[in-house]
């Protein structure tokens, strides 16, 4: 469906297309003040500066479930099952309670000695991030709970642990829900 340009801007009926006015002159010329003509070349001139305002990362639900992640050598019926909660568990890493230090770690061991173990899917529970009755649970500068449901996937798929891990997806509610994530590790070499 072709979309309607803006009545300030359609074309006559002619097929020509209008020229811009004194208005839409200044205008332009005021928004391309401090740029250089491009020369043709990829990319941005080696002394050009980078932006000086960067773009907020999107904002993603505190309710929404941490995304999955699939890896190569991971194939479709595999990864359904691993999202359909449908692969044996071989193991199970409770973090409730963990700082985050401890839970980085903890994380850690686990992992490595399930991977080091041939075990192939485990479980990993954050927890929700639930408001706690203590007055030092851990909530982000921007107020939402859930830190380590927002961590643990960032951390699996970074070194060391990504050489390991070959896909995470959220738990079926049975499981744990958006709590829990499921974690496939690779098989060892």
């Amino acid at each position: 469906m072709r979309s309607r340009e803006p009545a300030a801007v359609a074309r006559p009926r002619s097929g020509k297309a209008r020229g811009a006015t004194a208005a839409e002159r200044a205008l332009f010329a005021a928004a391309m003040r401090g740029t250089a003509p491009y020369d043709g070349r990829r990319g941005p001139a080696p002394s050009a500066a980078p932006p000086s305002v960067s773009p907020e990362p999107p904002q993603r639900s505190p309710t929404a479930a941490p995304p999955t992640r699939s890896g190569r050598g991971l194939d479709k019926r595999t990864a359904q099952k691993l999202r359909r909660g449908a692969l044996a568990l071989e193991g199970r890493l409770d973090l409730h309670g963990h700082t985050l230090a401890a839970a980085s770690g903890a994380l850690r061991a686990f992992v490595f000695a399930a991977h080091a173990g041939g075990r192939r899917c485990v479980l990993v529970i954050t927890g929700r991030g639930m408001p706690r009755a203590d007055a030092e649970a851990p909530f982000r500068e921007d107020g939402r709970r859930g830190v380590l449901r927002e961590l643990v996937p960032r951390w699996l798929a970074e070194p060391p642990l990504m050489d390991c891990v070959l896909a995470t997806a959220p738990a079926q509610p049975r499981d744990g829900g958006a709590g829990a994530l499921y974690v496939l590790l690779r098989r060892r070499r």
